[in-house]
């Protein structure tokens, strides 16, 4: 899907080999330079499958990977319906991502109208886990049912700290969602978003979400705007490949527009916020202290006379997510570190599991609520892999006796810009290479070598 070539940081990119000497290959610009060409030329129209196995397939969650796993089930001739809670189809793409770095219309809209054409059944406002809606009833009406809800679970490390409680504080997803659907719906004519003009915004969090966070603040007017870091600011590395995953100095899009407007870098590094200071019940300022950051560890340990008091009348946690919400199962079933506990390669969720039983169907976890919050092409490929999962249980529960025609995807272990698991040094050490003593190497290749003249 486009996504990736409007909407990815490109890791792969980073690990290019050419890389290694002078600049990579520009992966995600190719890919989204092909894509737009041949949606242009008309070369991109709806493939419905020539037959149907009527098997059904109930997928709660149309983020990426609900539409790739859709998409694929549906081209293995299931019948696939999608179901979403908001009023919009595309879930993280729609109401997580703002406008200006992922259109709706000509990107999102115009996937999702394909794969309406292709056969797939979207549903909206339809809240899984809530009755008459529950994950039950999904189970006893197809064959199989795929969570791909997303991490929608907002971490909230500051919610013992004195002020938590002042008006003006907000999650990032809150923020960047009623900013969005009031875009979409009226571009703000409606006013139904969070308001910044004229306000000292001071975003809390380093990663991606927090990066939007502070583009969107400053497109609606926000007089000044910060990022908080805890961590420092990085190095630029004498390497260029492949460096994802370390502590690298990057300059986003949000850090341009803000050095544009305001003639400054909004980030301020090594920042641990100790208190919301308030007036009258409203947010006026954050105490923050100094850190030192400790990259063995990983934990802060406060500098002592470093405290510093900023001014701040709005205040945009995002600090990462802790899994999918509590809703879709009522918490019933199990969870791993606060995402379902589905494992890598089968995806079922441990303790339901795929044995083919008619009475109820297997669920299945793929994508952010199964693994925690990463990149839209991580998204991607769980839901292409757990498709062809899906589809060799249904396959086979038919007794059809084939496996899956999907394709699987490559594990992230397989990827040394995506993966640092305790497995990595393993994986991706050094070979030895074999040797051949001179004087047993045949001529031949001496002469290539240029080693001895003809």
């Amino acid at each position: 899907m486009e996504f990736t070539g409007t909407a990815c940081p490109a890791p792969c990119e980073e690990a290019c080999v050419l890389s290694i000497n002078e600049p990579a290959v520009t992966i995600k610009s190719v890919e989204l330079a092909i894509i737009e060409h041949a949606f242009q030329k008309g070369w991109i129209q709806p493939m419905p499958p020539l037959t149907r196995t009527y098997k059904t397939v109930a997928i709660v969650g149309s983020g990426p990977t609900g539409l790739i796993a859709a998409a694929q089930l549906n081209k293995a001739g299931h019948s696939v319906t999608v179901f979403e809670r908001a009023d919009r189809i595309g879930g993280l793409l729609v109401y997580g991502i703002p406008n200006m770095k992922l259109d709706k219309v000509d990107k999102v809209q115009r996937r999702v109208e394909i794969l309406q054409q292709e056969g797939i059944e979207f549903k909206t406002d339809i809240e899984i886990g809530v009755e008459p809606n529950t994950l039950a009833s999904l189970r006893s009406t197809y064959d199989a049912v795929l969570l791909a809800t997303g991490a929608t679970q907002s971490r909230d490390s500051l919610a013992k700290i004195p002020g938590r409680e002042l008006k003006g504080i907000y999650q990032a997803m809150e923020f960047l969602s009623l900013s969005q659907k009031s875009w979409l719906d009226s571009e703000h004519d409606d006013e139904k978003f969070i308001d910044c003009a004229g306000r000292k915004v001071v975003v809390i969090g380093g990663g991606d979400t927090a990066v939007d966070c502070v583009t969107t603040a400053i497109r609606l007017g926000a007089e000044s705007v910060l990022q908080f870091s805890r961590r420092p600011a990085g190095t630029k590395p004498k390497s260029r490949w492949p460096y994802w995953d370390e502590d690298v100095y990057r300059v986003e899009y949000a850090h341009e527009e803000v050095q544009a407007v305001h003639s400054r870098d909004p980030r301020e590094y090594e920042v641990q916020s100790k208190t919301f200071v308030g007036e009258d019940g409203m947010l006026k300022g954050i105490e923050t202290v100094q850190v030192s950051f400790d990259p063995v560890t990983r934990t802060t340990k406060p500098v002592e006379g470093s405290e510093h008091t900023y001014p701040c009348d709005l205040a945009l946690l995002a600090m990462g997510f802790t899994g999918p919400d509590q809703n879709v199962d009522q918490g019933a079933l199990p969870r791993k570190g606060g995402c379902f506990d589905a494992g890598y390669g089968t995806y079922t969720v441990n303790g339901v599991s795929a044995t083919g039983a008619v009475a109820e169907a297997p669920i299945f976890a793929a994508g952010d609520c199964r693994r925690g919050a990463s990149l839209i092409v991580t998204a991607l490929a769980e839901g292409r892999d757990v498709a062809a999962v899906i589809d060799s249980y249904l396959t086979s529960a038919s007794h059809q006796g084939f496996s899956s025609v999907l394709p699987r995807c490559v594990p992230l272990s397989a990827n040394p810009a995506l993966y640092r698991g305790p497995n990595w040094s393993n994986l991706h050490s050094a070979k030895t290479m074999p040797s051949v003593a001179l004087n047993k190497r045949p001529i031949s290749s001496l002469r290539r070598a240029g080693s001895i003249n003809k």
